[in-house]
C-alpha cells in the first residue's frame, strides 16, 4: 500500500512537471513571437 501511495505521488510529480514545462514553452514562444513584432513597448516590458 505505501509503495503505490509513493509510485502515485511520483507519476503526479512528473505530470506537474511535464505541465510546468508545456507553460515555459508556450511562455518562451509567446516572447520570441512578441521580440519578432520588434515593437519597442513590448522590448521595454520584456
Amino acid at each position: 500500500m505505501d509503495d503505490l501511495t509513493n509510485r502515485n505521488s511520483k507519476a503526479f510529480q512528473i505530470a506537474v512537471e511535464e505541465e510546468d514545462l508545456g507553460t515555459w514553452k508556450l511562455y518562451k514562444r509567446r516572447i520570441v513571437y512578441l521580440r519578432k513584432r520588434k515593437s519597442s513597448a513590448n522590448s521595454c516590458f520584456f
